[in-house]
């Protein structure tokens, strides 16, 4: 567990990534969130297009079986028909061996903050 203030390794790798280019294609912008497995950026492509890259762990990447799973976990998030769900539009591995998909990026609060600014959230944001 990280103590506030501190950042863990993985925190620490993801946002050494910021400022790259991933494939020479995708400009690694900002860091979004990093999870267990994967850190997510806000990336923008050569053509000034904007992107969600998610880029699976160095410790994972390493394994075939689970940057595997990571791009079919990916791929199976398509079939989600909702206006939340994010559409997964490419995957690839760099040329430092990270496995990583190409996703739309969407704009929005997060439940995070919609919660700080007020404890009883309208149901119509729950919905």
């Amino acid at each position: 567990m990280t103590l506030p203030g501190e950042e863990d390794s993985a925190t620490r790798a993801a946002g050494e990534r910021v400022g790259r280019w991933v494939k020479e294609k995708y400009h690694l912008d900002a860091v979004l969130g990093v999870g267990g497995m994967a850190a997510v950026y806000r990336a923008t492509h050569r053509n000034k297009k904007r992107f969600a890259i998610k880029v699976l762990h160095a410790e994972f990447a390493a394994h075939e079986d689970i940057r595997q799973r990571f791009v079919r976990e990916g791929y199976v998030a398509n079939s989600v028909e909702h206006a939340g769900a994010v559409a997964v539009l490419d995957d690839d591995i760099d040329e430092d061996g990270s496995a990583f998909l190409v996703m739309e990026l969407l704009e929005g609060e997060t439940v995070e903050c919609i919660c700080e600014r007020s404890p009883r959230v309208p149901l119509r944001i729950v919905l």
